[in-house]
C-alpha cells in the first residue's frame, strides 16, 4: 500500500476546493480533521449540525458520539452545501451530483490520486496529532 504523504493531503484538499460541488471541501476537511470513513460521511445528517454554536454532532458508534467543534472555514463550506429535502448533508441534492462514494472518487481522480484510497487518508488522519487534524479543517 501507498503511504499518505502530506503532499498527497495538500492535493487532496486542493482537488476538493476546485470541484464545484460545494460537498466536496466540507467531506475532505471532515475526513482528515476527524479520521471519518465513507460510512460515518454519509450519517452525518443536518440535524447534527449547530451552526449557530459552530458544532457538528458525529456518531462514530451506536455507543460513542461526539460533538466537534468546526473551524470558521469549516462553517462556510458548510453553508455552500444545499440544504435541499435530503436529511443526509452529504447527499446529493441535485440529480446531477454523484454519491458520496463517487464524489470522493472524483477527488481522488482531480487530485492525480486514484492510485490511493479514502481509507489512506483516514489512516493517515488516524496518525495525525490533534494540532495537525485541525489545521487540516482551517
Amino acid at each position: 500500500m501507498v503511504q499518505v504523504t502530506d503532499e498527497h493531503v495538500k492535493q487532496l484538499l486542493r482537488a476538493a476546493l476546485r470541484l464545484p460541488d460545494p460537498r466536496a471541501p466540507a467531506a475532505v476537511s471532515l475526513l482528515l480533521s476527524q479520521s471519518l470513513t465513507t460510512a460515518q460521511l454519509s450519517r452525518v445528517s443536518w440535524r447534527d449540525f449547530d451552526l449557530q454554536n459552530r458544532m457538528l454532532r458525529i456518531r462514530f458508534s451506536r455507543t460513542r458520539i461526539e460533538d466537534i467543534p468546526l473551524s470558521n472555514w469549516m462553517v462556510t463550506q458548510f453553508r455552500r452545501i444545499p440544504v435541499g429535502c435530503e436529511v443526509r448533508i452529504f447527499a446529493p441534492t441535485q440529480p446531477t451530483q454523484p454519491h458520496l462514494k463517487d464524489l470522493l472518487a472524483r477527488i481522488l481522480l482531480t487530485a492525480k490520486l486514484n492510485h490511493l484510497c479514502v481509507e489512506s487518508f483516514v489512516a493517515w488522519s488516524k496518525t495525525q496529532t490533534p494540532r495537525v487534524r485541525s489545521l487540516t479543517a482551517s
